[in-house]
């Protein structure tokens, strides 16, 4: 209505200003005639000015993908609001300007343009949260993909530094915050480390990658398989992309590396009346029951699934503030992440000891506080209610048969179940009816019938289901209520242990491998030579030793720097798992000494993978700077027996002898041990 007061001015100017003839109606009333006219007027045009409506997409893919992609979208809510809705796909800056100029009525946007949107013109929070659906499986959730061609030299993150990385443009959630966020936990800075080349879209930054144009791209979840549902990406194609960092989620359908966050936004703008904005929701809803019951071909082949209540978006706005993009560009650096970014590692290694004294103390904590707790149980179970609800160990209670009486606060937290949902119920066949691969957990098998069982306490490490559909590895202490030499019940008290047994795994993953080259240390290389003869004893194969000397290594580290030392070995490292098969096993044996175990090969076998690696590592050229000077080197390799029957000292001496041998007739070659054998020149087995 923002015409109105011209028309109410223009009125004014058109009333008399001079006298009236005797008996006419007064001016004041004439004019309010003709002001009650216009207004009835001026209501008559704003209801026709609504009769149309503009639904504005976020356009991160090509304009006409996207029209066939949401077109179904808008005539489902033309259909509900019995007035046209034209989809109109735009830009970021396009979708900014038509919001501001009030010409855009409902908004579709990934979830960093929402937040970014919602603290320019600042308006309320959306109405729906889009579902998709990928072969049947429906999921409310996204992240982002890091693809890299499988012939490429790209294999773990920290590869990508001073790699070229192929970008939409914006800096939207699936098509590149995610990305920047998980690699920022690998150690790799976006945009500080790598090169990033805009490409337009996400389709072009498939097509590109394909086409040499960078090392990796990143793009949103579903767009691989919404290319290859369009016909639009080859099976061949395909075949040469890989996602790094791969991982499954469980009940999500599509490919990705990142974490998972909320889908696209659906968003009524607030110029739009409550009545219309009540419209649209229930048409979202009632279209998402109704795709339910009986598929439509038009949403199905758009990969659309339909649209549940809001999701949570502080988690994407969270992530902006960190990433410090837009609306948060502004904000102060802080401390503790500059120490995030850049001293995590080392402060992680220095305190591995003292993590695992807290951890062990934590433990020991715990375990007194649930002992403690138990006691306190036994006493009387009404008598307990109260003091269930108040601790911070999750525990819940049963009867004889298994039911369950109570499930007290702590537990609703960590499987998201209410007590209404499991009170009288067997908790079994709740959250703990399959085993993490899958497979059924027979209930004769589970702590709390165990308990019930044998009267006995039971404790383990074990795995519950969150109601979401989630596992959560937690620690479980199942004790009977017995009462008159007669079991009555039990209690059962758990806690989530993801973090002690992602910091276990750390700190064993520490203790057996190296941390310059990645391959196994001296410590670990003890156990797979224990296993290996063993193997050999049992199928009667034989295996064979091989050692690596690096030739004139001192001197490198004496010319060139530690540095250079250690590229040297990193890429040796890499010479030999190209040229060794998965089921070889190398160690780094300290220094510059490398060693591998072959398994099912002989020592003629040996010999000649020994003078493949000595040739491959000839023909490497280091970079030692950005001027073009190389460095390439050469290796002394020692090959023996292992000896199924001898101990590991002796076969361990004898490559060794065969090593130093190498070393001693002139290095760069493959000898065998002195006794009995005659030496191997170089390139006598090529």
């Amino acid at each position: 209505m923002c015409f109105l007061p011209l028309i109410f001015r223009r009125a004014a100017r058109a009333a008399p200003q001079h006298g009236r003839p005797r008996g006419s109606a007064s001016g004041p009333t004439r004019m309010a005639r003709q002001l009650l006219t216009l207004l009835v007027l001026s209501l008559a045009l704003v209801a026709a000015a609504r009769a149309e409506y503009h639904l504005g997409v976020f356009g991160h893919r090509p304009t006409e993908t996207l029209q066939r992609q949401w077109q179904p979208l808008a005539d489902e809510l033309s259909q509900a609001l019995a007035e046209p809705v034209t989809l109109e796909v735009l830009t970021p800056e396009a979708l900014d300007r038509e919001i501001a100029a009030r010409r855009i009525d409902f908004l579709f946007t990934n979830p960093v343009h929402y937040i970014q949107e919602k603290h320019r013109h600042a308006f309320s929070g959306p109405i729906a949260t889009l579902i998709t659906v990928e072969h049947g499986v429906k999921t409310s959730a996204m992240g982002g993909v890091i693809l890299v061609r499988r012939d490429g030299p790209v294999r773990q993150p920290e590869d990508l530094k001073g790699k070229r990385i192929l970008i939409s443009g914006g800096k939207g959630l699936g098509g590149y915050l995610a990305q920047a966020a998980w690699l920022l936990e690998q150690g790799v800075r976006v945009p500080q480390d790598v090169t990033l080349l805009p490409q337009g879209n996400h389709d072009a930054v498939v097509q590109a990658l394909l086409e040499g144009k960078g090392e990796a791209g990143f793009v949103r979840t579903g767009l691989l398989e919404a290319l290859a549902r369009e016909g639009r990406l080859a099976p061949e194609d395909e075949a040469r992309l890989m996602v790094l960092g791969e991982w499954h989620p469980p009940g999500f359908p599509y490919k990705i590396t990142t974490a998972l966050y909320p889908e696209w936004a659906f968003v009524v703008l607030p110029h739009v009346s409550p009545e219309v904005a009540r419209k649209v929701a229930l048409a979202l809803y009632e279209l998402t029951d109704r795709l339910d019951a009986i598929p439509d071909p038009r949403f199905t082949a758009a990969g659309i699934g339909g649209f549940t209540v809001p999701a949570d978006y502080a988690g994407v706005e969270r992530l902006a503030q960190r990433l410090r993009v837009p609306p948060f560009e502004h904000v102060e650096v802080e401390l503790r992440d500059v120490l995030h970014q850049y001293a995590l590692p080392l402060v992680l290694l220095a305190l591995s000891a003292v993590l695992l004294a807290l951890l062990t103390l934590r433990l020991w904590h715990t375990r007194r506080q649930l002992e403690h707790q138990r006691a306190r149980l036994a006493s009387a179970l009404a008598e307990t209610q109260t003091i269930l609800e108040t601790v911070d160990e999750a525990i819940y209670g049963t009867d004889a048969q298994g039911r369950c009486i109570f499930f007290n606060r702590a537990a609703s937290e960590v499987l998201g179940f209410r007590p209404e949902e499991v009170l009288g119920k067997d908790p079994h066949e709740l959250f703990h009816a399959r085993r993490p691969d899958g497979q059924p957990y027979p209930a004769e098998h589970c702590p709390l019938h165990r308990a019930l069982e044998a009267g006995q306490k039971v404790r383990q490490d074990d795995v519950f289901w969150r109601r979401d559909g989630l596992p959560v590895p937690v620690h479980v202490s199942a004790s009977p209520r017995v009462e008159h030499d007669r079991v009555m019940g039990a209690v059962v008290a758990f806690h989530d242990i993801t973090e002690e047994m992602r910091l276990l795994e750390e700190l064993r993953r520490l203790a057996a491998y190296d941390p310059l080259t990645g391959l196994a240390n001296r410590g670990h290389l003890e156990q797979r030579l224990q296993e290996a003869q063993s193997a050999a004893q049992r199928h009667k194969r034989p295996a064979a030793l091989l050692m690596f000397d690096l030739d004139h290594f001192k001197k490198v580290n004496d010319t060139y720097g530690h540095a250079v030392g250690d590229r040297m070995l990193q890429a040796f490292a890499r010479v030999l798992r190209h040229n060794l098969r998965p089921t070889d096993f190398i160690a780094r044996y300290g220094g510059e000494e490398f060693i591998a175990i072959l398994p099912d090969t002989s020592l003629d076998t040996a010999v000649k993978v020994a003078e493949r690696v000595r040739q491959a590592w000839a023909q490497t050229q280091i970079p030692l700077d950005e001027s073009g000077k190389i460095l390439s080197g050469t290796v002394s390799i020692g090959v023996a027996p292992l000896e199924p029957d001898a101990p590991l000292d002796e076969s361990l001496s004898r490559v060794d002898e065969a090593m130093y041998r190498a070393k001693r007739e002139g290095r760069n070659q493959v000898a065998l041990p002195p006794t009995g054998n005659k030496r191997l020149e170089a390139g006598v087995c090529s």
